[in-house]
């Protein structure tokens, strides 16, 4: 009985409970997860180049990535049970979602079994023939694969149970977990450096943090799912639903990865393992800039889901929204990375790193702009049901990608491996954006003059930002510099906001003010 008259008081409230402040609190608890591991990497990072040697920091900075990149093998599992469970709550249907889970759980560690055992299976190719390890560390790089691949479970079975808490809007508990966890694999390794510098006890102690991560993550995933109502009988349906959700979307889990993260295995297969060093000194830096559209639309994409299956009028005001507000704070931000790549290399890692990263880091960063801008339509498609989208496009894009990144890398080195990525998500983002019109309930959203301008005067400000790089004088180039940053954010106010968004926005520093110039309580 009190869970029925649970259900009822939500499925009267529908998705109306996602307000405003509930989703900009969310966000910004999204965005301190993903932004409290920068300063430590910007500490931590010089230490273990220095203290592991470039060739053993480029070993480790593979495994980071076949940490993250082997979540391809949940097969689109996690985000679809994100997806469903917040449709299930927008419509109220309560009594859906604890089996849904339960499959979804299921399904994530069979799939983690499974890819578990094909990373090892691989190992000896990867250790052996694909990567250039230099022979004192293959014995070393061997046995941190093995242990890799023990926690590919693991990583999935993280997603499902973070998935459930996204779809519920418990950002504040899903950080609070998070952030140890991503400060964990930064200093993992440095407190294991003072005892050994082999790879393997320092991938072993982060298989063990992944282990205590998925402990929190079950126990409050099932916490908030007690006063679900069970649904009876078996769990076919649900595999199906899951099943052919995820499937495209685990065509582009595996794909978006593949390309995002390919760079470097042609740069360790073609060049060296110190030339990915140089690169992924860039790469790591400036796509932690995505943790601010990742952080915004990893609270959307569940509100998108649910305003999809309720209320398609505050989906599409959603998606303007998340348009505008990522691309005002992102370019300021790029405009500086390209301005300072080259002093900030330079003063973080020293000459050598500065010389060799700093033209990758500047290509980056325009690719990093307009993938930001793109990860809004992208979302959007997935939540309105057609995975098939962004999946399909992404298999277009893989073999154009994989012969320009060859023949670049061959041929240019690392800055043609940093054009290529910057040109295939700048293209992207355009066609994206041309997708979604084309499909309800987008088809009536025309993308003003304004919006369309903007683009335009982004490229520009792009090139102007490339052409105060190269000024000597560091006064006169932050100066020019800081006339870039405020007219972007003043062009972003006056000319993509409307009435009430600068209302909001002046109101809200107002209140910032007044409660700054309050007097200290007695």
């Amino acid at each position: 009985m009190n869970n029925e008259r649970l259900n009822a008081k939500i499925e009267n409230k529908g998705p109306g409970h996602l307000d405003g402040e509930l989703l900009a609190r969310n966000t910004f608890y999204n965005l301190i997860g993903y932004l409290s591991p920068i300063p430590v990497a910007l500490i931590t990072i010089p230490i273990l180049v220095k203290g592991l040697g470039t060739d053993s920091f480029g070993v480790l900075a593979i495994a980071w990535m076949v940490i993250g990149y082997f979540t391809l093998f949940d097969m689109g599992i996690g985000r679809a049970t994100t997806k469903f469970v917040a449709e299930y709550m927008a419509r109220g249907e309560y009594h859906r979602i604890r089996k849904l889970v339960t499959t979804a759980l299921t399904l994530l560690f069979l799939f983690g079994i499974a890819g578990g055992g094909l990373v090892a299976l691989l190992t000896e190719w990867m250790v052996n023939s694909l990567l250039n390890i230099p022979p004192q560390l293959v014995e070393e790089s061997r046995a941190a694969f093995y242990l890799l691949a023990l926690s590919i479970p693991l990583v999935l079975l993280i997603t499902g149970t973070r998935g459930v808490l996204e779809a519920q809007q418990k950002f504040g508990i899903i950080n609070a977990i998070k952030i140890p966890s991503s400060l964990a694999t930064l200093l993992v390794p440095l407190m294991v450096l003072p005892f050994s510098k082999n790879l393997f006890p320092i991938v072993g102690m982060l298989v063990v943090s992944k282990l205590l991560s998925l402990t929190f993550y079950s126990y409050y995933c099932w916490k908030n799912l007690e006063k679900s109502p069970d649904e009876s009988g078996g769990n076919k349906g649900f595999v199906g639903i899951l099943l052919r959700y995820g499937g495209w979307l685990s065509i582009s889990n595996l794909i978006g990865p593949m390309m995002g993260n390919l760079d470097r295995f042609f740069i360790g297969s073609i060049l060296t393992m110190t030339a990915v060093t140089y690169y992924v000194a860039s790469y790591d830096m400036i796509t932690r800039c995505f943790v601010i559209p990742i952080g915004i639309l990893g609270v959307l994409f569940p509100a998108f889901s649910a305003y999809a299956a309720a209320d398609t009028q505050k989906l599409v005001k959603l998606y303007k929204q998340a348009i505008k507000y990522i691309l005002i704070v992102m370019t300021p931000l790029v405009i500086a990375v390209i301005v300072y790549a080259r002093p900030f290399l330079l003063l973080w890692l020293g000459q050598d790193f500065a010389d060799q990263s700093a033209p990758v880091l500047q290509i980056l960063a325009v690719g990093v702009l307009f993938s930001s801008v793109a990860r809004v339509p992208f979302n959007a498609i997935q939540a309105i049901g057609r995975p098939d989208i962004t999946a399909k496009l992404q298999l277009i894009e893989l073999p154009f990608y994989w012969v320009a990144l060859y023949l670049l890398t061959k041929h240019i080195g690392i800055p043609g491996v940093a054009v290529v990525w910057a040109a295939r998500l700048t293209v992207e983002m355009f066609i994206l954006n041309g997708l979604i019109k084309k499909h309800e309930p987008f088809s009536d959203i025309s993308m003003s003059n304004a919006i369309r301008m903007i683009y335009i005067w982004i490229i520009a400000v792009l090139g102007v930002s490339y052409a105060v790089s190269f000024i000597s004088n560091i006064l006169i180039m932050s100066a020019a510099t800081v006339v870039l940053i405020v007219l972007s954010i003043y062009l972003g106010y006056k000319m993509m906001l409307d009435h009430y968004e600068k209302s909001a926005i002046v109101n809200t520093l107002a209140r910032i003010s007044n409660f700054g110039s309050r007097p200290a309580p007695d």
